[in-house]
């Protein structure tokens, strides 16, 4: 992730975060990376939890949320319509990050149509 943050700047940032992910991520000059690569993570595990091909979305219609309770994946249009058209009525993330490495875990629950 610092290799991507170092070489490609603020063009990868607002390609891939949100103004808000980026605030975040940038109030912990300690975290930083770790804290781009957690989210980074997150937003792959949720492509692959929702089914999306890798062409014709933004990256910034995931965004990771920072709650009190934890995290959240919060999607914007127009992934959050196809996700309704699909019947989401939830996503649920993990993730964690140390020194080297992050990881997440997305689960997208969906209902059967019709319900």
């Amino acid at each position: 992730m610092q290799e991507s943050l170092d070489r490609f700047g603020d063009r990868f940032y607002r390609r891939v975060f949100t103004p808000a992910e980026i605030a975040y991520c940038e109030s912990s000059p300690a975290e930083r990376t770790r804290r781009y690569a957690a989210r980074y993570a997150a937003k792959e595990a949720a492509w692959k939890a929702l089914s999306l091909d890798d062409t014709g979305h933004a990256w910034t219609a995931i965004e990771v949320v920072r709650q009190d309770h934890g995290v959240s994946v919060v999607l914007h249009d127009p992934l959050a319509a196809r996700a309704l058209a699909r019947c989401t009525t939830a996503i649920s993330v993990s993730i964690t990050h140390e020194a080297g490495y992050a990881a997440a875990v997305v689960l997208a629950h969906t209902a059967p149509p019709g319900h």
